[in-house]
């Protein structure tokens, strides 16, 4: 009997070391799986992730298509066919540059695709922020240009939806920050003032580090920054009236306007306006004491290499160009 226990185990013994031993042969990672320490430890690998929220630009329902064209148009400059009932209200591009297309179904992929965009971006802010190479001069000029893409997209997104989810980190595993809530827009833009001065902190000027203006540089930093400064310290139609911000249906200098009694055209105050007003003014004067960014004084050579798909790279006036691919030559 002594020798069947014994024997049992044994067995049981074998048994126990073939099942550790199997998972220890199981348990094993691929050599070309990335892992965020191994991807933000390494600036190739960096740029590659950088790479990938440039690529969201090009898309046809972001700035593709949607954004410099379908959303533009019937402005002071542009007009489409959209003079009729029948196709201001309809559910196409024509309704859509009017302001009035409330079933067009590519208003979900635009903004799906944008937030696409702001994930990606958070990635890599995220990644190099908590990188061993961080300080590494070619990581400041990612996480620059990650910051100004994001701020970039965001501001798009609330010319033409208003009030938006504020998400500057990525998403969590477990899902709890997937579904949010709306931010105020000018909570937004503050947030994007501040990321864009630490961007233009850590960004070159163009024309410096191999930098075109079909990158993030300095002067589109400062730049996008006095754009939504200028913007915040505007009028925007607000869900609920706001304390301390001005309605455009006070009489001010003499003048009256009107704002909806339910949905209220504000502005902020005079005060909150001058601290704007004040910071979209050194940006630009950054940028002009820079000498970086000029006028080309022949408007027919700046049309001619446009057209060449030819980066002006002396006077630099489009201080960034999102890079398509050359479909027509």
């Amino acid at each position: 009997m002594k020798n069947i226990y014994k024997t049992w185990a044994l067995a049981g013994l074998a048994f126990a070391t073939t099942l550790t031993s199997c998972s220890d042969f199981l348990d094993q990672t691929s050599p070309s799986e990335m892992f965020p320490e191994t991807v933000y430890n390494t600036e190739g690998y960096t740029q590659q992730a950088l790479n990938k929220v440039y690529a969201g630009l090009v898309l046809d329902h972001t700035y593709g298509c949607r954004i410099p064209l379908n959303f533009s148009t019937n402005s002071d400059i542009e007009l489409v066919d959209a003079l009729t009932q029948e196709t201001t209200t309809a559910d196409s591009e024509r309704g859509l540059c009017s302001y009035n297309a409330p079933n067009w179904n590519r208003l979900a992929n635009n903004w799906s695709e944008m937030f696409e965009i702001i994930e990606n971006a958070n990635l890599v802010i995220e990644g190099i922020r908590g990188s061993e190479i961080r300080e590494n001069e070619n990581m400041r000029y990612y996480l620059g240009e990650a910051l100004t893409l994001r701020a970039m997209v965001y501001f798009d997104l609330i010319k033409h939806y208003g009030d938006v989810p504020m998400k500057m980190e990525s998403t969590k595993s477990d899902g709890s920050n997937l579904y949010l809530e709306k931010t105020d827009r000018d909570v937004i833009m503050d947030s994007l003032l501040v990321d864009l001065q630490e961007a233009a902190e850590l960004l070159p000027w163009v024309g410096e580090a191999g930098y075109t203006s079909e990158h993030c540089t300095k002067g589109f930093a400062y730049g996008l920054a006095a754009r939504i400064a200028l913007a915040e310290a505007g009028y925007a139609i607000r869900e609920t009236p706001k304390e301390g911000y001005v309605n455009l249906s006070e009489k001010r200098e003499g003048q009256l306007g009107y704002s909806d009694p339910t949905y209220p055209t504000m502005r902020p105050g005079d005060e909150k306006r001058r601290e704007l007003y004040e910071l979209a003014l050194n940006c630009l004067d950054a940028i002009i004491t820079s000498g970086r960014h000029q006028l080309n004084p022949s408007y027919e050579d700046e049309w001619y290499r446009i057209n060449q798909l030819t980066l002006d790279q002396t006077y630099y006036e489009n201080i960034f160009e999102v890079a398509h691919a050359e479909l027509f030559r």
